[in-house]
């Protein structure tokens, strides 16, 4: 587990290869993990406020929301959220967490 405070909503770590699309994820070694194939943040969490939101749609166009599988009906109501920002919106949903995918796997899944 992590321990946080302050403001993690307020920490935009945004790492890997540049693109127009965005993928966020839960914690950092699912960032890691997700960064060998495209760019990423950690939402610090599973939270995705509007405002965030808002943010990230000023730099990309496409955002992937990939939580952990008990977040699923969160992620797609978040997505929904999300659409008027962003040309494509997707949410990635699987049996693992995404830090328990090897590179290959990650890569075959977010371009599915």
């Amino acid at each position: 587990r992590y321990f946080t405070s302050g403001f993690p909503e307020a920490v935009y770590h945004i790492t890997g290869h540049c693109s127009d699309t965005i993928v966020v994820v839960e914690d950092f070694l699912s960032t890691i993990k997700v960064s060998r194939v495209a760019q990423v943040m950690p939402l610090w969490g599973s939270m995705l406020p509007s405002n965030r939101i808002k943010v990230l749609s000023d730099r990309f166009t496409n955002l992937v929301i990939w939580l952990d599988k008990d977040k699923a009906s969160y992620a797609i109501r978040r997505a929904q959220a999300a659409k008027p920002f962003f040309d494509d919106v997707r949410v990635v949903v699987t049996e693992l967490d995404p830090k328990c995918y090897t590179t290959e796997e990650i890569k075959e899944i977010l371009n599915a």
